[in-house]
């Protein structure tokens, strides 16, 4: 049981350490974008602070 314990942490911690991918957003007007992408999806990321 203690073997499953510590492969499952060893296997948590080396899932959390490795550097995500990183994403290349357009410094662009929505419309500049709208043009560039076509028919493709257009993924917006944006916060608030209410």
């Amino acid at each position: 049981m203690k073997r499953i314990f510590i492969g499952a942490g060893i296997l948590l911690i080396m899932a959390c350490t490795a550097k995500a991918p990183e994403f290349p957003w357009a410094n662009k007007s929505f419309e500049a974008v709208q043009k560039s992408a076509g028919e493709k999806l257009i993924m917006l990321d944006f916060y608030t602070e209410w």
